[in-house]
């Protein structure tokens, strides 16, 4: 599994040394609606299925993007009289993308804290995602995205400091809407 990171960082590195076109998706949108799936067998025993929705405003050029999120949540445990766990995730984010000028494709960053409803709520009170990826355009106004994603859900009510961590790949699509 950790050689998945790296694998990442390495077409991260080969995007940059692509020259940049005059004009790129980002510094010509307004908007980035973005939808991604993951599945994430964390043992033998449980899983979880992730589907996250977000919106971003693209902000100046195309570095700096910051907005909402969404993800629903679905965890499965696979032991005998395990039960299943759905759970809702929203709040803010931000990003920070590499090369928005660029016509292929662009590496970025992002961090992002939500609050949890559902059946996680009664254990866990936010959730801080981070995730490193890849978004490579596709026509004038799309993109497929690629992350590796990290996520931790934590409680200000819990005082034994008990947290749950989840990470993995989760791919997608982007829109880019209004321009500029």
């Amino acid at each position: 599994m950790r050689i998945v990171p790296v694998c990442l960082l390495w077409a991260i590195l080969g995007m940059l040394a692509v020259p940049s076109a005059s004009a790129g998706m980002l510094d010509n949108s307004n908007n980035e609606w973005a939808f991604d799936l993951n599945y994430t067998n964390q043992s033998s025993n449980a899983s979880s299925t992730n589907v996250n929705f977000s919106w971003g405003h693209l902000i100046g050029q195309g570095y700096t993007e910051a907005g909402l999120s969404g993800t629903y949540q679905r965890l499965d445990d696979k032991t005998s009289g395990g039960n299943t766990v759905d759970a809702t995730i929203a709040g803010p984010f931000f990003a920070w993308n590499w090369t928005p000028h660029s016509g292929t494709a662009t590496g970025f960053l992002q961090a992002g804290v939500g609050g949890i409803g559902g059946d996680l709520d009664k254990s866990f009170d936010f959730a801080l995602d981070a995730a490193l990826g890849v978004k490579c355009f596709v026509g004038n106004s799309a993109a497929v995205t690629a992350q590796f994603f990290f996520q931790r859900l934590g409680s200000r009510k819990n005082t034994t400091g008990q947290n749950e961590n989840f990470d993995g790949i989760a791919i997608g699509i982007a829109l880019y809407t209004g321009r500029k």
